[in-house]
């Protein structure tokens, strides 16, 4: 996939994740585990229909094509949200 402004397409998956985990995993989600891993089945769901396990794999092999750039930027907003999937 050829990217025509890697920036801004950064920030349009880094917002898009934002807003999933934001509506999808509330902080109370993450307090939910008491400190216990767990997986959110719901949101795990959500994520890989929405594609995020596939966002930094080559076309090629069934992914979006976006490489790692976009890959560590959807981590960040994992991170960010605490959420509770295995990625």
């Amino acid at each position: 996939m050829m990217l025509t402004d890697p920036a801004a397409d950064l920030r349009e998956i880094r917002d898009a994740c934002s807003r999933l985990l934001r509506d999808q995993s509330p902080p109370a989600v993450a307090r939910r585990g008491g400190g216990e891993a767990r997986c959110d089945e719901r949101l795990w769901s959500t994520v890989v229909e929405a594609g995020w396990t596939g966002l930094g794999l080559p076309e090629s092999a069934g992914g979006a094509g976006f490489g790692l750039p976009a890959q560590a930027a959807m981590f960040l907003e994992v991170g960010r949200a605490l959420a509770p999937v295995p990625l």
